[in-house]
């Protein structure tokens, strides 16, 4: 690996593996392994499996580790009546402040008043949801 990576690298990388299903529920992140693989220190391992945690995609477990999250059916009716609710919210405002404006005027505004930044911030809360959704939908297969 040639150049050093960013703790958000690693997160992306980390993150992606568990979402395309690479690394499957339950799967044990071993900190020392995960350090070599990205030749990052385990401080910025536990860092980066934080942020996970905090995003409800990786479980931790004192004296046994960091596991990727298997969400119940519990956690499956509350994503899918979150995602609803934040889907119809999201709905509502844009059609209200932004109804019949071309999508360049759209863009424009959206720039000027600083709300790509907060509409980034609701996809990285959709992934988080569609990770917890798309999983808790296979294992109730």
């Amino acid at each position: 690996m040639g150049a050093k990576l960013t703790n958000q690298q690693i997160y992306e990388r980390i993150y992606t593996a568990i979402s395309e299903r690479r690394l499957l529920p339950g799967t044990k992140l071993s900190e020392e392994r995960l350090a070599r693989a990205f030749h990052a220190s385990r401080t910025r391992i536990r860092e980066v499996l934080m942020r996970l945690r905090q995003e409800l995609i990786v479980e931790l477990h004192l004296n046994r580790g960091a596991f990727v999250a298997s969400p119940t059916q519990q956690d499956l009716h509350d994503v899918f009546a979150l995602r609803r609710a934040l889907e119809r919210a999201i709905a509502a405002q844009l059609s209200g402040h932004f109804a019949g404006q071309p999508v360049a005027a759209l863009r424009r505004k959206l720039t000027e008043n600083g709300e790509l930044n907060r509409i980034a911030s609701h996809i990285q809360t959709e992934k988080t949801l569609n990770y917890l959704f798309e999983h808790a939908t296979k294992t109730a297969e």
